[in-house]
């Protein structure tokens, strides 16, 4: 009835790496937001810079994500893991050390590619071989790893040191993951988890599996396609405005301290993070549909609200409504494509949204940030106000042309 006690220690321990590799994925995406102002201070840089890392990121992240798609199939995901987590350690050591901005810049390249594999790679052998429930907590331990960050970096500002230090406390803390990651990639081999125990498989995805993820059979939905595409590309944007650009709006405009600043932010990826997990505990109980309505409605208030007030404990509220509500948005409207377009053709689309997110990553983000340089930071509010209406829009042309395309059943 159960298994020797040796798998299940594998699996567990494989489940364990997995957490670990997406709470440091999240240990890399927003911090950036509560460093920017010292660090822009420090280089003398314009506001929008900020935008050039990112994109530099995203840009190398679609790269790696297409090139792991054909390729990825014969490459051993803990190593991956463990070259990812190495690079971003170097990485943020060298943001800590470096004098000049183009090194920063030029560190940042390969950061970009390792995350764009690292997210295929685990993602893929987390869909194949993990159960659903372990799936829903991946976005969660995400978030934490998000939220842990900006509050390191925070705490190191409050107590006076530099955003240098807060990176290299990040980055001796990655070094030590990537000496986990060394330590266990024998859990790799042999068996893997799947939902409900354990059965023989391995830590590579199937190279023939992987290299038939593509675009023919997408066709047939291509309405859906589009729609799904220009979600995932707005999602992106008003995802990370609050987190890059809220800390600079925090001090800017409402004339907050730094350490408020950066609880602000901190508080929005963790409102970030409890909205995926309400929607998880929801699952079960209501339709993905339903919850992507009411995530939407939410965040449409919080960024009205934002969009309103230039009161620091306004905007404080306003972030913890746009997380809350933003947190589902994207993990259901993944989960929800099976029943949308198939089984068939669902990889092909979750890949090509995975593209389309990072696409919206690279450029939005950047686009805030040149207008708010040209501008003022005031821009922030209107523009999210017009991506969440994209994203609301998309939805429901998606949900709307897919109900059409329902199968139907037999005539008796």
């Amino acid at each position: 009835m159960f298994e020797k006690t040796g798998e299940q220690k594998r699996r567990f321990a494989i489940l364990c790496l997995l957490y670990a590799g997406f709470i440091s994925l999240g240990m890399t995406d927003a911090v950036l937001g509560v460093a920017w102002p010292g660090m822009r201070l420090d280089f003398g840089l314009p506001l929008g810079a900020a935008g050039i890392l990112v994109g530099v990121t995203k840009i190398g992240g679609i790269i790696s994500c297409l090139v792991y798609g054909y390729f990825g199939g014969r490459w051993h995901v803990g190593r991956i893991m463990l070259a990812f987590s190495l690079i971003l350690a170097v990485e943020f050591f060298g943001y800590a050390a470096s004098p000049w901005w183009p090194l920063v810049v030029v560190l940042t390249i390969p950061a970009g590619f390792g995350i764009g594999a690292v997210v295929s790679a685990m993602s893929a052998y987390a869909a194949k071989y993990c159960s659903s429930r372990d799936m829903a907590l991946v976005n969660c331990v995400w978030g934490v790893g998000v939220t842990c960050s900006t509050v390191m970096m925070t705490s190191m500002l409050r107590s006076g040191y530099s955003w240098r230090t807060g990176y290299a406390v990040i980055a001796a803390l990655l070094a030590l993951v990537s000496a986990a990651f060394f330590a266990a990639l024998g859990a790799w081999r042999g068996r893997a988890c799947v939902a409900g125990g354990l059965e023989p498989g391995n830590a590579r995805v199937s190279a023939g599996a992987s290299r038939r993820i593509v675009f023919p059979g997408l066709v047939k939905y291509r309405r859906v396609f589009a729609a799904n595409c220009v979600y995932s590309v707005a999602y992106s944007g008003v995802e990370l405005a609050p987190g890059l650009w809220g800390t600079t709006f925090m001090l800017d405009v409402t004339g907050a301290s730094i350490e408020t600043a950066g609880f602000t932010v901190s508080l929005y990826w963790a409102s970030l993070t409890a909205g995926r997990a309400i929607a998880g505990a929801l699952a079960s109980r209501v339709s993905d549909v339903r919850v992507l309505r009411g995530g939407v409605v939410t965040a449409f208030l919080g960024i009205a609200i934002f969009t309103v007030t230039r009161n620091s404990l306004a905007v404080l509220g306003a972030f913890v409504l746009i997380g809350l509500g933003l947190g589902p948005l994207f993990p259901l409207m993944l989960h929800d494509i099976p029943r949308r377009v198939g089984d068939g053709a669902s990889p092909r689309m979750i890949g090509v949204m995975m593209g389309a997110n990072y696409l919206g990553a690279a450029v939005l983000p950047a686009l805030m940030g040149f207008a708010a340089s040209r501008s003022s930071i005031l821009v922030m509010g209107p523009m999210m106000a017009f991506f969440i209406a994209v994203v609301a829009a998309s939805h429901e042309f998606s949900a709307f042309n897919a109900l059409y395309k329902r199968v139907r059943p037999p005539a008796k």
